[in-house]
């Protein structure tokens, strides 16, 4: 995968060794006072002993920078190349104990780096994709709609309060990563008291909430057994699943209970075709 089409989509890598290659952040957190010097790495270092900063009385954003030092430490040890100013190594202490320690084990400078070394060639017979996903993609779909696209049938509930709203998700699935193709409905009360999630897909395939075997309850709901799980002593989200005619249906809700997907459940029928909706 390679941002090579889109540069605005990237990632970090590396970051956390940010304020050891460029320290100058370090001046406003930190107030400090030498110690003396030394060699770490095969370079001259100046040794010295830092303190954080007082909190101004008005508040301020959290010391990120320090982070990668040991965040919440008393004192820092650290030690700075001479001639470059780099930190080569960082102590945090607590007191008199040390709890983290970042050193350099060895370091070059000045070297000539190859324009091509980081550019990246896929091995042969693979395809470079671009971030995201690959498929199609139907948002805010309609059922009808959703059931159109999708390679299997749609179990959806007959009927829901009519102060419910509904949005309908499609995704056509991918190869890589492999995912099926699935279908997302979220139905909201007007309220925002009541919510619901159904997650659709080809009934075999592995569900994106993981699914234990344990702590589950088989029920009958209508024509269909479920298995139901949480909303009490085993979690606060409700959860039913079940697999019925090749369609696999897990509902989600962190507000109605167990009984009442179960009664939901006992009304799922097939999505209608578009002309009848």
């Amino acid at each position: 995968m390679s941002n090579v089409e889109d540069p605005s989509v990237g990632s970090g890598i590396g970051d956390e060794f940010a304020v050891f290659l460029d320290p100058p952040s370090l001046l406003g957190s930190l107030r400090f006072a030498p110690v003396g010097r030394g060699t770490r790495a095969g370079r001259s270092v100046i040794v010295a002993d830092a303190w954080p900063r007082p909190e101004s009385p008005h508040g301020r954003a959290p010391r990120f920078e320090l982070h990668e030092l040991g965040g919440g430490a008393d004192r820092y040890r650290l030690e700075l190349d001479a001639e470059r100013g780099l930190v080569l190594a960082a102590h945090a202490f607590t007191g008199d104990e040390a709890f983290q320690i970042v050193e350099a084990l060895e370091l070059e400078v000045d070297q000539v780096v190859a324009e091509d070394a980081f550019v990246f060639r896929a091995p042969t017979g693979e395809e470079i994709r671009r971030p995201g996903f690959r498929g199609e993609l139907l948002r805010h779909a309609s059922i009808s709609e959703a059931q159109a696209a999708a390679p299997f049938t749609l179990l959806v509930p007959e009927r829901v309060p009519s102060s419910w709203t509904v949005h309908c998700t499609y995704f056509g699935g991918s190869q890589r990563p492999p995912a099926p193709p699935s279908v997302s409905i979220n139905y909201r009360s007007d309220s925002g008291h009541e919510s619901l999630s159904l997650v659709l897909r080809p009934a075999g395939e592995q569900q994106p909430h993981p699914i234990d075997d344990e702590g589950w309850d088989e029920l009958d709901a209508g024509e269909y057994t479920v298995r139901v799980n949480g909303r009490g002593e085993r979690g606060p989200q409700s959860q039913l699943h079940l697999e019925h005619g090749g369609t696999s249906v897990l509902m989600l809700s962190d507000t109605l209970s167990r009984d009442q997907l179960v009664a939901i459940a006992a009304l799922l029928v097939p999505a209608p075709p578009a002309s009848k909706l």
